[in-house]
């Protein structure tokens, strides 16, 4: 039986109590300057009450109590979304670095895990350093998986730090790790330059000069009408639809939803689906994890922290015969095989696969942005990518 002392049981009083931690971590993570001290405390909060999070829910499950399970799995969720956005803040917002610091798989609770205070102690003896910008416990995120810490130090380098226990030193296990390990640091240092293989797969990261657009403010928009009306929906750009309801005003919601993607006067539209509450369930791995987290749109604080508890969401379908048409008229050869968009560009097969898509329904990319992405992807495709013996390539825009 574990130690976790239990605040209670009122199943309300829990919510009320998480959603009060979620306001204080949200607001900390959005203010505008944040210190390394701030950047530490808030990184030190999250990993104290997941971790706690995760105590009450083993021992939730040994009593067999789902209303306990579920309601501190909520606060579990919520948090670690958080906790997405810090790392984004930690790793400048470099997408390459998220990208190869996600390799690799969860290491699931951090309760009951050798080795949690040590990592804890990593964390606080690392930001006493001055040469280190900031630390973060890889685990309390859903998208860093490299190491049990990762340090960034003031010129921006990352120092990944991996702890062994005494029973997986030298094991087989153990050295398959050592050499995934280097593989993703030689992927970090030089992926942007050359294909890197990594665990048997070779990775390869294309820079680009783009400066993404998004529909964040439309987004603000239809969220304070949704506050005020219960509903609101919008067409952005004649290519996505955009709704939001207010979950404490409006009861319904699919309905409310398809009601009102009946009266877009699309013809024979093909969709994509999919709503932002997904950010915050239980499984968001179907999420790139280099698509921005809800958790820095830069919209309202008070809206966001409704759509982190989940008084709002916000449901996007795209209409991929609209955005087939744009990429056709700007010059791209891009047609519609076996109900998958595919870019023909100099004898290679470029698949705008759901990664590409999710741009747009996870992170709000704006239409002309991801047509620009697009174009670019296939102008800096070089030589590399063409078999010896001259076949065509199938290549993700991801």
């Amino acid at each position: 039986m574990s130690s976790i002392q239990i605040e209670g049981h009122n199943i309300n009083e829990i919510n009320l109590k998480t959603d009060d931690l979620v306001k204080k971590a949200y607001t900390q993570l959005r203010k505008g300057s944040r210190s390394k001290l701030e950047i530490q405390e808030l990184e030190e909060t999250l990993s104290h009450e997941i971790y706690y999070s995760e105590g009450v829910i083993s021992e939730a499950r040994e009593c067999q109590d789902e209303a306990l399970d579920e309601t501190y799995y909520r606060r579990r969720t919520i948090l670690k979304r958080i906790a997405d956005g810090l790392a984004w803040i930690i790793l400048d917002f470099d997408v390459h670095y998220i990208s190869g610091c996600s390799i690799g798989h969860s290491a699931g609770f951090m309760f009951g895990k050798e080795g949690y205070k040590n990592e804890r102690n990593i964390v606080k003896a690392s930001i006493d350093i001055p040469e280190i910008k900031y630390a973060i416990q890889c685990d309390i995120t859903n998208v860093l998986h490299l190491a049990d810490v990762i340090v960034v130090k003031q010129d921006g380098q990352i120092m990944p730090i991996e702890l062994k226990g005494k029973s997986s030193k030298g094991n087989r296990r153990a050295k398959r790790q050592k050499k995934r390990f280097k593989e993703i640091i030689e992927f970090l240092n030089n992926g942007q330059n050359q294909q890197i293989i990594v665990k048997d797969f070779p990775l390869r990261t294309i820079k680009s000069n783009i400066v993404f657009e998004h529909y964040w403010g439309e987004l603000e928009k239809s969220a304070n009408e949704a506050l005020r009306e219960g509903f609101s929906w919008t067409i952005l750009d004649d290519c996505i639809f955009l709704a939001v309801i207010n979950s404490t005003i409006s009861q319904g919601s699919e309905k409310i939803y398809l009601d009102a993607l009946k009266n877009v006067k699309w013809q024979n539209p093909k969709l994509i689906i999919t709503s932002l509450g997904r950010h915050i369930q239980k499984n968001i791995t179907n999420i790139p994890v280099t698509c921005f987290p809800i958790t820095l749109f830069p919209i309202q604080i008070e809206l966001g922290i409704q759509f982190l508890l989940g008084n709002l969401d916000a449901v996007l379908c795209i209409n991929i015969n609209e955005i087939l048409k744009r990429l056709q008229k700007v010059g791209l050869n891009a047609v519609d095989e076996n109900n998958s968009i595919i870019v023909h560009s100099e004898g290679r097969k470029i698949l705008i696969c759901e990664g590409a898509w999710a741009k747009i329904l996870n992170e709000m990319v704006t239409v002309q942005s991801f047509i620009d992405y697009c174009i670019s992807f296939t102008k800096s495709i070089s030589e590399e990518f063409i078999s010896e013996a001259g076949e065509i390539g199938m290549l993700y825009i991801k």
